[in-house]
């Protein structure tokens, strides 16, 4: 019995005594993070966590009625038992995305977020010298100067061309086995 008792104790003191291993954990504070798409939960709200874009943390809150779990690194609704098909199709449109689908970086207007798997976004750049715009989901030429109704301007791609539509210039494909030939200021077969 005594033997078990000193065992018991020196166990304690070896475990006590090992060494152990400080990990670094992510400090929104500092402003700086590591890749785009990293999340972490915020210690004092359940409802609020940071993501990471463009190496810098934002803070953000998940949709109302959900909270953001520290283990998946995603926002769940807080009661995930819903009473209804609406409701479980309003839930699970919350936390999902449709692959392809495009939008608008509230960061920065030349890059947009797209979802590639269907649970995440992941911020792309439009080429130099365009924006993306929200309403067609697509980057569009910002020239500087104002253009004029019907004016085309041929695009280095040669498959299309930008056209001003009086308020602002939009990117139009040729049809295809067309190029775009600026002497022209036509698509004509290739």
């Amino acid at each position: 019995m005594i033997l078990l008792l000193v065992f018991c104790v020196l166990f304690t003191v070896l475990i006590d005594a090992a060494p152990t291993r400080n990990y670094s954990v992510p400090d929104p504070t500092n402003g700086t993070c590591a890749y785009d798409g990293l999340s972490m939960g915020d210690p004092f709200d359940e409802t609020a966590y940071y993501q990471c874009c463009q190496h810098m943390w934002f803070f953000k809150y998940c949709l109302e009625g959900f909270v953001f779990d520290k283990y998946k690194l995603e926002c769940f609704p807080i009661n995930p038992t819903p009473t209804s098909p609406t409701l479980m199709k309003r839930l699970l449109s919350s936390t999902l995305c449709t692959p392809g689908d495009k939008q608008g970086n509230p960061f920065d207007d030349s890059k947009f977020d797209e979802c590639v798997d269907g649970t995440h976004w992941e911020t792309m750049s439009c080429s130099s010298g365009f924006r993306f715009d929200s309403a067609t989901k697509q980057c569009q030429n910002v020239p500087t100067a104002a253009c004029v109704l019907g004016e085309k301007l041929g695009m280095p791609n040669g498959d299309s061309y930008l056209y001003c539509d009086g308020n602002g210039w939009e990117i139009q494909e040729c049809a295809p086995g067309t190029i775009y030939k600026e002497s022209l200021k036509d698509c004509t077969p290739e």
